[in-house]
């Protein structure tokens, strides 16, 4: 992935740096297996919660068309404008023709989604990358700055809250 998308990997360390500091919550010790794709579906539910919330902050217009790769799962969500907000194609193949791709970790996409972590904020601790032409990337993140943030304690939802 380093390859096609310089330096893509970063967001790992950066993802680690910033559990360590208190910014992300803490991986747990000893993680349990995840023998029935809970991992998968929490995941889902997270990338599907983003085109919600982008959908909401859209303008009329719609926004711009980008995917997003999960890093380490190497979990590919497409985000395509339509009339009435986003369409969002989980486990894609890659990303779609022209689309501008961000590549991030599930946590950081679950703090976007509710709200206690801002796009710009992801961005300037190396939780986010984005690339592609410059202009797209600027739309995506103008789009991504319109979601709304809250100033309270940071709540990440429990699996059996997720969206089946």
């Amino acid at each position: 992935m380093n390859w096609v998308l310089p330096n893509a990997l970063h967001v790992r360390t950066a993802v680690w740096q910033a559990e360590k500091s208190g910014i992300l919550p803490p991986r747990p010790e000893n993680p349990a297996k995840d023998l029935f794709g809970s991992g998968f579906r929490q995941a889902a539910a997270s990338m599907t919660g983003l085109g919600v919330r982008m959908s909401a902050a859209a303008p009329a217009t719609g926004g711009p068309s980008f995917s997003v790769v999960l890093i380490p799962a190497v979990m590919w969500t497409t985000y395509t404008p339509t009339a009435r907000g986003y369409s969002v194609k989980v486990h894609a193949d890659g990303p779609a023709k022209g689309d501008i791709v961000i590549v991030t970790d599930e946590k950081v996409v679950r703090a976007l989604v509710d709200g206690s972590f801002d796009a710009a904020a992801a961005e300037s601790h190396g939780l986010v990358r984005f690339y592609g032409p410059a202009d797209g990337q600027e739309r995506v993140r103008t789009a991504l700055a319109a979601l709304p943030t809250k100033r309270s304690s940071v709540r990440y939802p429990l699996l059996s809250e997720a969206p089946q």
